[in-house]
């Protein structure tokens, strides 16, 4: 079962994790491997990325379990 950060959630991104972001999608490959995208606002621009669960700082900690019973 994986342990996920909801559609919606406060992310912050950057190297110096001061970019605030909105995971919109999260993706799921073969092995579990997930990828989120985040979009942002910088002055009128607006950005979406893909970012690795360990390039995300969340502002709320809280995550969804998802998965199947075997």
């Amino acid at each position: 079962m994986l342990m996920l950060r909801p559609i919606g959630s406060k992310v912050f991104i950057g190297e110096k994790n001061d970019v605030p972001a909105v995971i919109t999608a999260i993706f799921i490959k073969d092995n579990n491997h997930v990828t989120y995208q985040c979009s942002w606002w910088k002055e009128s621009i607006h950005y979406s990325e893909y970012f690795e669960d360990f390039e995300l700082v969340c502002a709320d900690t809280t995550r969804k379990k998802i998965g199947f019973k075997q």
